[in-house]
């Protein structure tokens, strides 16, 4: 031990003799050969870990894989008796193995819907994943907590509410959504609390998606009228996810509601999603409330006022759509307005024909050419 503290000590008086730029270059040589060092073994064992992992899958999976889809697949129900007879009545399972099963068993359900539910439970609560990602959850780090209400939604298990609790209020705001996120999944007595306080303070375009992809999985068993939370939520863009969600769900009976609304608001972003809402549950109609501000709405609500009249060919809108297109004086909005006439099959193709053979403008003529080209999108 002695010899090692000489040396360094013997280097560290040599590095003290040289001028003072060497010994900059000497320090700075040092930190980097350390910082390539400590790069190069992370890396080494981040290669070996995930190796170590794949060789643990194979293995597994030659172990438990066919075993868990005979289960899962089976026609007829297997009690948790039966279920620990087929795993010659194994009890413990380590931590990486329960992690691996858990994965496996996401991707059997995630690939085939059609499954026995009844077995699929027994299997969760033979391999005790509901108490594994609980205690995950309420021990793990920031992590490992996304991690584990990612696996806790995708293998729809139903842990205790007052676990999810602890973290909705939580000060990281990527772990706060995606706990409200699986509330929203989770919980059997209130799970829309949240849209009654704006969900969050930023409602992102990705929490639309995953929000979406939540009440999906729930919509058998219940879905809400959103149009309470319209009107009510202050944040824009949530406000029009559930402007959406009504459409999307052919809440029918909010139909009223939209176009009393649609008379109320003055948000370009909100007529827009009301909009092509109001399309959406009207089918083949037009009302009058989407076409009679047209002239004097934004140019973004004009395009999907046009884009829900081609989507949904209302018989009486020709007319409409012939006086919009002479008024406008943006081309890529008269482009989309010829392409819903153009839309609207013969009869559309013939006044296309009608109205280009009254022009003798080579720019309008050039227009005609946008719309009648299917290949050109505009």
């Amino acid at each position: 031990m002695e010899e090692i503290f000489f040396f360094f000590k013997d280097i560290y008086c040599l590095i003290l003799q040289l001028p003072i730029v060497l010994q900059f270059a000497v320090i700075l040589t040092a930190v980097f050969v350390l910082v390539y060092a400590i790069t190069f073994f992370k890396l080494v064992f981040i290669n070996w870990k995930s190796d170590n992992m794949l060789h643990q899958k194979k293995v597994l999976n030659l172990l438990y894989l066919q075993k868990i889809k005979e289960i899962v697949y089976s026609s007829k129900n297997i009690d948790l008796e039966d279920v620990k007879l087929v795993f010659d009545n194994q009890k413990e399972f380590k931590k990486s193995h329960k992690l691996l099963i858990t994965d496996t068993i996401i991707e059997l359900v995630n690939n085939n819907e059609v499954y026995n539910e009844y077995n699929y439970n027994e299997l969760l609560y033979f391999f005790d994943l509901k108490t594994f990602w609980e205690k995950r959850l309420l021990k793990g780090n920031v992590r490992t907590k996304l991690d584990g209400l990612s696996k806790i939604i995708n293998l729809k298990l139903s842990i205790s509410e007052s676990v999810i609790i602890s973290l909705v209020y939580d000060k990281n705001e990527s772990l706060r959504k995606k706990a409200r996120k699986a509330y929203i999944y989770l919980s059997k007595y209130d799970p829309f609390r949240f849209f009654n306080e704006d969900f969050d303070a930023e409602f992102t375009e990705w929490d639309k998606i995953q929000i979406h992809e939540i009440l999906l999985k729930r919509s058998k068993e219940f879905t809400p009228n959103f149009a309470q939370w319209i009107k009510r939520t202050e944040n824009i863009d949530l406000k029009c996810f559930f402007i959406y969600e009504t459409a999307f769900y052919k809440q029918f009976e909010n139909l009223p509601f939209l176009l009393t609304f649609l008379t109320q608001t003055t948000t370009p972003k909100v007529r827009k999603a009301l909009v092509e809402a109001i399309g959406a549950l009207q089918n083949n109609n037009i009302d009058d409330a989407l076409i009679s501000n047209y002239d004097f709405e934004p140019l973004v609500v004009q395009h999907s006022i046009i884009n829900t009249i081609k989507e949904t060919k209302p018989k009486l809108a020709l007319e409409f759509l012939e006086s919009a297109f002479y008024k406008s004086y943006d081309t890529s909005l008269k482009i989309s307005i010829g392409k819903a006439i153009f839309n609207y099959d013969n009869t559309g193709k013939s006044l296309i024909k009608e109205m280009e053979s009254k022009i003798d403008d080579n720019f309008q003529k050039l227009i005609f050419e946008h719309i009648k080209n299917p290949l050109i999108k505009n």
